[in-house]
């Protein structure tokens, strides 16, 4: 009965969404009787485990163990944090423009820390105005492609890790690139994750 209630109920939703019209507002119909299946829901659990206590300690130690996989699967890495903030201030230090690299968003805390107590203006909106530049990488499939486009932009050091495949070549071969000279790799310092620095020589693209 409840299913056939809940078929009717979603009639318009089904007409609606047949005919390309994608509103949200015709589902929430539903949202009663999913209410109700939770109630019912709920209240034969209660009644098992007030008849068995066994089942008390199962659904205890099955809400403890989805809690901690839920949270260690959501921490952040720490050291990953600290050593990509470290190579954003060590990028602040050379230039204004290099490329996105994953947390990047530390660059912008590298900036701040690097000119402090001097605060950037504020724009219109209410934000700091950003002071350094960082050339998108999704749509390139060629490196030498991506740093041509980007000289226009004033890019002049790029910032590689291991998460962006735009540089998987230059990982595996990096003869093919003479144009690009290292000024920082993060196994110089025994960092656990590799980031490396590179200053491109325009001049010696051929």
């Amino acid at each position: 009965m409840i299913l056939l209630t809940v078929g009717f109920m979603l009639l318009p939703a089904l007409y609606a969404y047949g005919r390309g019209i994608e509103e949200i507002r015709y589902v929430l119909i539903i949202i009663p009787i999913l209410c109700i299946l939770s109630i019912s829901g709920i209240s034969l659990i209660s009644f098992k485990i007030s008849k068995n206590n066994g089942a008390l300690i199962v659904l205890i130690m099955l809400i403890m163990t989805s809690s901690i996989i839920f949270i260690e699967s959501e921490k952040r890495d720490s050291t990953h944090d600290r050593e990509s903030f470290l190579v954003s201030q060590k990028i602040v230090e050379l230039t204004n423009v290099t490329n996105t690299f994953h947390q990047s968003g530390y660059v912008k805390t590298a900036v701040l820390s690097s000119n402090w107590p001097a605060l950037p203006e504020v724009g219109q909106n209410g934000k700091l105005v950003s002071v350094f530049q960082k050339i998108p990488t999704k749509n390139y499939q060629d490196l030498e492609e991506f740093i041509v486009d980007s000289e226009k932009s004033g890019l002049k050091y790029l910032v590689i890790d291991k998460d962006n495949e735009l540089f998987n070549d230059l990982h595996v071969n990096p003869a093919k690139y003479p144009y690009l000279v290292k000024k920082f790799d993060s196994d110089d310092f025994d960092y656990t994750n590799q980031f490396s620095i590179y200053e491109i020589k325009y001049e010696k693209m051929i």
